[in-house]
């Protein structure tokens, strides 16, 4: 982090002089207003220094202009076409669509993982104001898990067999992080007991339910401390008595570290509960982004409304609104 002026004006109340310099807060390829150092000086000392943040806020991840096609029967067919939306820091962002509109498209853009026949045809990734498109694989490679961590939908399929779960965060931990094998296995059981499996560090995947497994692939996910945790339709694998409890659990682990969320599933309902912002994917294109108590008070798009519709109880919806 640094600090460069921007701007800088004098006040005189009295005797003593205040200096009001706007700073700029971020990496250098994200250069932001975001907020003005106060410098109190009386009788030609510094007596008091200040930090007044701006409201306006930080973009993590921007996304402008994203195409990208997948070929089929020697024609290219577009699942995402023109995609832009900005996810500030901190926020939980829900990303709505149906089945095939291109969410799991735009995750896997996100992290480098689009393979042939798949390709990036046109725009531009930015995370933390740096285009992912400028990363050689060996710094994607050292982005993901570390900076971006990503939860699948079948954490049955997305963990190792042949490992035990505490293994496999431990082996984590050490590649993101650095840390002796003892060190790293203590934190693997402190976070195991975290996502409510305490215990349980040399249990394999198989031996799981699949609420437990999703609950260690949250814990393989996050033990690294990435700053954007991508979660694709993390519950839609479960039974409906633990998709709150998985949810509920993300939030509260996530909340308190600042951690920005990009949340992606094909149930509003659950965005309603959650979400701070949510974006409407359709055929490939964001059609609506709003505020989540916004969106359900005034959607502006026909298929929105629909999706709102869809909702059967209302009780679900930011509020409580009928």
């Amino acid at each position: 982090m640094y600090l460069v002026p921007l701007a800088a004006s004098t006040i005189t109340p009295g005797a003593e002089k205040v200096l009001r310099i706007t700073v700029v807060v971020g990496s250098a390829a994200s250069q932001r207003r975001s907020g003005c150092l106060l410098v109190v000086r009386h009788a030609g000392k510094v007596t008091q220094m200040a930090v007044k943040r701006s409201s306006v806020p930080h973009n993590l991840l921007e996304i402008h202009e994203l195409a990208v096609s997948y070929a089929s029967n020697r024609r290219r067919h577009r699942s995402l076409d023109g995609v832009s939306l900005e996810i500030h820091t901190g926020e939980i962002y829900g990303l709505v669509g149906e089945s095939g509109s291109g969410k799991t498209t735009l995750a896997l853009s996100i992290l480098g993982l689009i393979e042939p026949p798949g390709r990036i045809e046109a725009g531009e990734v930015i995370f933390d104001g740096q285009s992912l498109a400028s990363l050689t694989e060996r710094q994607l490679d050292r982005l993901r898990g570390a900076q971006i961590g990503m939860i699948f939908q079948n954490a049955l399929v997305s963990l190792n067999p042949t490992f035990s779960i505490g293994e496999q965060i431990v082996e984590v931990l050490r590649l993101h992080l650095r840390l002796s094998r003892p060190i790293a296995a203590r934190k693997a059981a402190e976070w195991l007991a975290r996502v409510g499996l305490p215990g349980l560090e040399q249990t394999y995947p198989h031996q799981l339910s699949g609420g437990q497994a999703q609950r260690a692939m949250i814990a393989l996910t996050l033990a690294p401390g990435p700053r954007l945790l991508i979660a694709d339709e993390p519950t839609s694998a479960l039974d409906v008595t633990v998709q709150s409890q998985i949810l509920q659990l993300i939030s509260s682990l996530t909340g308190p570290a600042d951690t920005t969320v990009l949340l992606i599933t094909h149930d509003l309902g659950i965005l309603a509960q959650f979400a701070t912002r949510v974006g409407v994917l359709y055929d490939g294109r964001i059609v609506e982004q709003q505020p989540v108590e916004q969106l359900f008070a005034n959607p502006q798009h026909d298929y929105t409304q629909r999706l709102i519709q869809s909702v059967r109880n209302p009780e679900l919806w930011p509020g409580g609104r009928g």
